[in-house]
């Protein structure tokens, strides 16, 4: 998965909070948000995605595997930056890690993992 895998992603994340009135944000909001968010890690979560680990629910997302009480979790605060919707942060870090542990898991032939 490459960056631009996790771009098309992004964005369709940030249109998704028009149901919040908000307009998509410019090209700039997107180069501002990719400097905090590495390409290793925006490779994990496309991986993520397009492997079924993350699922995607508009501007928000749960997890393959998570209890049916768990989440959705939000991409982005309502709190509006700038340029655009407000990334939270800490759950692309976090989603990440998710799905690397899970890759290794399964490289790892460990059953019962997601």
């Amino acid at each position: 998965m490459s960056p631009s895998d996790f771009d098309k992603c992004f964005r369709n994340w940030t249109a998704a909070c028009a149901d919040w009135g908000w307009r998509v944000p410019s090209d700039d909001y997107f180069r501002r948000a990719y400097v905090r968010l590495p390409h290793g890690l925006q490779a994990l979560i496309a991986h993520g995605v397009a492997s079924g680990l993350i699922i995607q629910l508009g501007r928000q997302f749960t997890l393959r595997g998570l209890a049916p009480r768990k989440g959705p979790y939000a991409w982005f605060s309502r709190h509006m930056e700038a340029n655009g919707p407000s990334p939270n942060w800490e759950y692309f870090v976090q989603v990440a890690e998710f799905v690397r542990l899970c890759t290794l898991a399964a490289r790892s032939n460990f059953d019962g993992y997601v």
